[in-house]
């Protein structure tokens, strides 16, 4: 298991309104350098999408979720225990989906974090003139949490006594995503994303992304411990709650082309609309928030005739503001992947 991150962290706290925050000027500043760089040359596309496709799959999926008081500046960070999965994924006429078993914990894995129960199923379509929709749904369900730098939390854990765990704490996710490519003859999505193409020369499109994050938390009583939850204000006992985040984002994706091999980008920023019911100390309450909106996903690999294979890196994340309290769901996955199509 990584080195804590951080649990409790002094930091700037932002406005109600909310800022675009440094990482995302990056964002923009890269997107712009993508799109200077793309060629005027129509991109060579192979289709094979009426081809059945199997594929191994590895992947680390980190997640957490962090709940930070607007008035004291402190933050406390849950995680899951989670290991690394290995699955199957299989793919034929623009559709495809995969399932995922993790592989077994350790007991002193199991001493030190607890044991997370989860589940995590995925699918996607592609759909219209050369697959210029794209169509993408997911689920996932965690069950058991610990408290990352837990020392800082209670000053009687040590550091290198187990990490504090809340083992009835539990989440679900669930949404999709719709992409709308404005030039499927620069950009194949099914290429990078499906492999259920091949782009044979380097170019990049502007895209718009429809989406929408359901995320769902409860517990049998409040998530923060009681020995730091006067510093989280009116909602420091929350106890459970159902977020609902959808957002329209304008991004731009780019494929560079060398033989076989290639490098995909796409970054996307936008805005939401953001409906939140929660429970405090028994109190139902209801609010809704205009939210700020990015995602950023690459993938690395070769992309044969018959044999394809690569990394794939997907960063996603969604701010929560609440009365006092300012919740963070922050999501990495890392992926290696070997296919064939037959």
């Amino acid at each position: 298991m990584a080195e804590d991150k951080f649990a409790i962290a002094r930091r700037s706290v932002k406005s109600d309104r909310g800022s675009v925050p440094l990482s995302s000027h990056v964002q923009l500043i890269f997107a712009f350098c993508l799109l200077v760089c793309s060629q005027k040359a129509h991109a060579g596309i192979k289709d094979h999408s009426d081809r059945f496709s199997l594929a191994l799959l590895i992947q680390s999926q980190t997640y957490e979720f962090a709940i930070e008081s607007k008035t004291s500046e402190d933050i406390v960070v849950f995680e899951p225990n989670t290991h690394e999965q290995v699955g199957i994924g299989v793919s034929a006429f623009g559709l495809g989906g995969a399932v995922y078993n993790s592989t077994e914990f350790t007991q002193e894995d199991v001493v030190n974090y607890g044991k997370t129960q989860y589940e995590d199923l995925s699918g996607s379509l592609f759909l219209g003139s050369k697959d210029q929709f794209y169509l993408s749904g997911y689920y996932s369900r965690f069950k058991g949490f610990f408290i990352q730098s837990s020392e800082e939390v209670d000053p009687s854990v040590s550091t290198t006594d187990p990490r504090i765990q809340i083992s009835n704490l539990e989440n679900f996710r669930l949404g999709g995503t719709l992409y709308y490519l404005f030039s499927p003859d620069d950009l194949s999505l099914s290429a990078h994303l499906g492999q259920s193409a091949q782009q044979t020369s380097s170019d990049g499109s502007w895209f718009v992304r429809l989406s929408y994050d359901g995320l769902k938390i409860k517990s049998n009583g409040p998530f923060i411990p009681t020995t730091i939850r006067s510093q989280f204000g009116s909602d420091g006992a929350i106890e459970a709650g159902e977020f609902n985040t959808a957002s329209i984002t304008l991004g731009y994706g780019h494929a560079f082309i060398w033989g076989n091999w290639f490098a995909f980008i796409a970054i996307n920023l936008g805005t939401g609309s953001q409906f939140f019911d929660y429970t405090v100390d028994g109190v139902k309450k209801s609010t809704t928030k205009q939210a700020f909106k990015s995602g950023t996903d690459l993938v690395l690999g070769y992309n044969g005739n018959d044999h394809y294979s690569g990394l794939k890196i997907v960063f996603d994340e969604t701010d929560l503001p609440l009365e006092s309290i300012r919740i963070t769901t922050s999501t990495v996955l890392v992926q290696l992947f070997y296919g064939y199509r037959f």
